[in-house]
């Protein structure tokens, strides 16, 4: 049997010195011999004065032998390390010890550094104890040796080291080869004192200045795996070689070339830290034959640009001129290959790369389905910025923006825009924030601006060709004419988002994907629930109160604070994201309570609707209206009921669109003939208090007994014309509704006044046309 070989730390320890130990020494020892799977071996000081408790751990819990190389007995170090990054350290001593997943980077010869812990110790200390760290030792051994330590779905860690540099790359710089296709440089991020010195790398043809030390980046493209091993880190370029070599590679040639290219026929370099020469091996990783993503490897060269070209035998230095080196164009058959460059120190430096969009939807916890929708933004004030920014932050959706206003210092309260944006189109400043919230542009991608400075009802060509390849708009211009407009035009899908003037409340209005119900049809449907529901009592009230910014009445700004702004912009982007996939239409208010500050959700299933054309008028409303008007008629049947009209008048559009129908108020008679109303101020003043003035009142409707069809008498002509007078002075159209079995009449008097101008129509309850 080979007899195991172990590494000794340091100079051993007396035994008379164990009880001059530090406390915290002490404790774990204690907990080492009273463990009964654990046998103390030693005590010994290292080069740092650390002291380390030497032990073998015997566990027969796994397999052996197993795919890794842990064995069921091991001798391990235990150093107390109390000014490092943790307390505790674990070294395994065995000189064959395997290289792992989960450990220290160390120096050649040195013992394998286990990492135990993925918190920081801040954390770990709470908690910790000699026994659970014991327990968390034995738990790294069994996890490792069985390979569970590491979850399958996770990419592969590789050995950990602390780096004074961190280098960050495009996304998508590299081919399915592992091939670059443009020049990087790199930007130097400001540090806090002793912090990593962050470098982001962009793409130099995007780069106008250049704030970081010159570097010369040398991309090494190796061969695909499905699997990769982990691997002690090179400490010389001809260690680096070798491992570049065994992966299907060459490192001497590119590194050469980039040499060359970058000395030219002749260049002053001044030794110095603001010169980095950098080796970056990129290996494609595959699951099932296709490339999923590229492990990235970064190495820092401890030599200038000048000293490597001399050790490369590319270059040499001026002898006239300071720090200025020349690359070598000619070099003889018989001169020898330089070999100097075997020995340049290489240090692993950090590196990663900005996230892709479909890592981007990972973080963020997005299912595949709807990430790639093609949307406009209509307004990018509060609320749309707010949205648009966090839509960008996730990757969900490509966004065309568009507003025709500009941003105003009173903007910046509540719009994500800063000072310097001042007096510029809000759909630019959103569009210019957006492009710089993820990875820096690829020149190959197509840099066409995504904003337009105009309304999204304008007829500008452009703008109407991106509609035309969108699946929706979203309307957060927060007026009433936008989505009403919309709803009139053929374009995509329409959701309209707003909160209220208050701040407490949120509404979203999303019509089916079809388009059989539309904006307008949900505004309606949107204020009758809002009349008829507890929630809508004070639904628009509670405003704050305007603040004037201007000498104009049209410089009005509410008086809203940005932290209601981003609750609900939050809200209504989870909403939104999660109500497009389905096809429904979709009416939605959500509440703050603030007292607790609990949201409560009110969700209106949404009725089909209903219109028809009356001269110069078309009448809108829906399935519900139709079934609240025929039960209200069969409760007093064989009597006569009926009750006023509530709705909206449209005059730039000719609609008139019922919003609801009360009950008989208080006080009213009805027959078998005949049905006489009461006042019904009070409701005609609620509606119009509830609904900020929107909903008012539009006519009258009544019911015919059993056995009459629902064509207006004479006096029901008569009584149409008399109410028509009175909503004449107010330039309003006329609409009585009459309910019978199996029909509902519609008639409409326009603006003329007499009797000469009533047009009717008879329709089944069953017709939507």
């Amino acid at each position: 049997m080979t007899q195991t070989s172990f590494i000794n730390c340091g100079k051993l320890l007396p035994e008379s010195e164990k009880n001059c130990l530090n406390p915290e020494i002490l404790n774990v020892l204690n907990a080492c011999e009273n463990h009964p799977c654990i046998e103390f071996v030693e005590l010994r000081k290292d080069e740092h004065n650390h002291t380390l408790i030497v032990i073998d751990v015997n566990d027969g819990t796994f397999e052996v032998p197993n795919q890794v190389g842990i064995k069921r007995n091991e001798r391990l170090a235990l150093r107390f390390q109390p000014e490092e990054i943790y307390q505790w350290a674990v070294l395994a001593l065995r000189e064959d010890f395997p290289v792992t997943i989960h450990q220290n980077q160390t120096v050649s010869g040195q013992p394998r550094d286990l990492c135990i812990y993925a918190q920081p110790w801040a954390t770990v200390e709470r908690s910790w104890t000699p026994e659970s760290f014991l327990v968390r030792v034995f738990w790294w051994l069994r996890a490792t040796a069985d390979g569970t330590i590491h979850p399958d779905d996770q990419p592969l860690e590789e050995l950990f080291f602390i780096s004074p540099y961190h280098f960050v790359l495009p996304n998508d710089i590299f081919s399915d080869d592992g091939q670059t296709q443009h020049e990087i440089s790199f930007s130097l991020v400001p540090k806090a004192e002793g912090k990593t010195q962050f470098l982001i790398g962009g793409y130099a043809s995007n780069n106008e200045k250049n704030h970081g030390p010159t570097c010369l980046p040398i991309f090494v493209p190796l061969e695909p795996i499905a699997n990769g091993r982990i691997e002690d880190c090179p400490v010389n370029l001809a260690q680096l070689q070798e491992r570049v070599q065994g992966r299907g590679s060459d490192l001497l040639d590119r590194l050469k070339e980039g040499v060359k290219s970058y000395i030219g026929s002749g260049k002053e370099i001044v030794p110095s830290s603001s010169q980095l020469v950098l080796i970056f091996t990129v290996t494609p990783r595959e699951r099932n034959n296709e490339i999923e993503r590229f492990d990235l490897h970064g190495f820092l060269l401890e030599s200038h640009i000048g000293e490597l070209g001399e050790a490369l035998g590319v270059a040499h230095k001026a002898l006239t001129e300071a720090n200025t080196w020349y690359s070598e164009t000619t070099i003889g058959d018989t001169q020898p290959e330089s070999t100097a460059w075997r020995s340049i120190s290489v240090a692993p430096v950090s590196v990663s790369q900005f996230p892709s969009r479909s890592q981007i939807h990972s973080y963020s916890g997005h299912q595949a389905k709807n990430n790639d929708l093609q949307g406009i933004l209509a307004g990018t004030g509060a609320l749309g910025s707010a949205l648009a920014q966090i839509w960008e932050r996730e990757c969900w959706g490509h966004w065309h923006y568009v507003d025709e206003d500009v941003i105003k210092p009173h903007n910046l309260t509540r719009h994500i825009g800063a000072q310097e944006v001042i007096g510029q189109p809000k759909s630019l400043v959103v569009d210019w924030m957006n492009r710089n919230i993820h990875a820096p542009q690829n020149p190959d991608s197509p840099q066409s601006s995504r904003h337009f400075i105009c309304s999204v009802l304008s007829e500008d060509e452009a703008l109407q060709e991106v509609i035309s390849r969108k699946d929706l708009i979203i309307d957060a211009t927060t007026t009433l004419y936008v989505p009403r407009e919309l709803a009139r035009k053929d374009c995509p899908r329409v959701a309209s988002v707003f909160f209220t003037p208050s701040g407490l409340a949120s509404v979203l209005l999303l019509e089916d994907k079809a388009r059989t119900i539309r904006a307008n049809h949900l505004e309606a449907q949107y204020y009758r629930a809002m009349l008829e529901s507890d929630w809508g009592l004070d639904h628009l009230e509670k405003n704050l109160g305007s603040m004037w910014v201007g000498a104009g009445c049209r410089e009005a700004t509410v008086a809203l604070p940005y932290e209601l702004v981003m609750t609900h912009a939050a809200n209504l982007a989870r909403r939104v994201r999660h109500a497009v996939p389905d096809d429904q239409a979709i009416i939605g208010v959500w509440t703050l309570n603030e007292d607790t500050g609990s949201i409560s959700a009110d969700l209106i299933e949404p009725a089909s609707p209903c219109q028809m054309q009356m001269g110069d008028w078309q009448v809108i409303w829906d399935e519900d209206i139709e079934e609240k008007l025929n039960d209200l008629r069969t409760q007093c049947l064989p009597y006569e009921t009926g009750g006023i009209l509530l709705g909206i008048v449209d005059q730039k559009d000719k609609t008139i669109t019922v919003v609801t129908a009360s009950e008989a108020p208080e006080g009213s008679s009805g027959s078998a003939s005949s049905f006489s109303r009461s006042s019904a101020e009070e409701v005609r003043e609620n509606a119009n208090k509830r609904t900020g003035g929107i909903v008012n009142y539009i006519g009258e409707w009544h019911s015919h007994p059993q056995g009459c069809s629902a064509m207006p008498s004479h006096a029901d002509i008569y009584q149409l014309a008399y109410i028509g007078n009175t909503m004449f002075t107010e330039g309003k159209p006329t609409l009585m509704i009459i309910v019978s079995d199996g029909q509902i009449g519609f008639s409409v008097l326009g603006l003329g006044g007499n009797d000469e101008s009533i047009i009717y129509i008879n329709m089944s309850k069953q017709s939507n046309q």
